[in-house]
């Protein structure tokens, strides 16, 4: 059987071109590593709470009961702990399981928010939860963006 004439050609047209998406690849990787030697280290986490040289869930100066009137007091959201000025539904971190709070009295009431912020949470003890799906997660709290803390504070 004779070869295709075109079939040389499109073999070539197919390696050049898987040698310019490396390419391309390689200018990017490039360009972002250019980026961030250019922009410098980050400066240090600053706590929301209090101020100082760590992260706002990592916070052990201020006492646990009033971490939550502080985060209301200063529009902090309770899920992220860390950008104001959005919807609780609209809040990325309530992708991050492993953040919110799990502990059954809290699933209970529909209180969703930072495990660090709980007003249930003691150091000795850990939650009695299971990972929160969502399903247990009304869709009318979802789809409000409402709960229980936030309804709280909105008042």
């Amino acid at each position: 059987m004779a070869k295709r004439p075109h079939s040389d050609l499109s073999q070539e047209i197919n390696e050049e071109a898987k040698r310019m998406a490396v390419t391309w690849q390689l200018k990017s990787i490039t360009d972002r590593a250019n980026r961030d030697l250019q922009r410098g280290p980050k400066p240090p986490a600053k706590c929301r709470f209090c101020q100082q040289g760590h992260h706002t869930s990592e916070c052990r100066s201020i006492k646990q009961k009033d971490k939550v009137k502080i985060a209301l007091k200063k529009k902090i959201c309770q899920i992220c702990l860390t950008h104001a000025g959005h919807h609780p539904a609209a809040c990325r971190a309530l992708k991050n399981q492993n953040i919110l709070c799990l502990r059954k009295a809290c699933e209970n009431r529909y209180k969703i928010h930072h495990k660090s912020i709980c007003d249930n949470a003691t150091p000795s003890t850990s939650p009695d939860a299971s990972p929160r799906h969502e399903a247990d997660i009304g869709e009318e709290e979802l789809a409000n963006g409402t709960s229980q803390s936030f309804l709280k504070a909105s008042n």
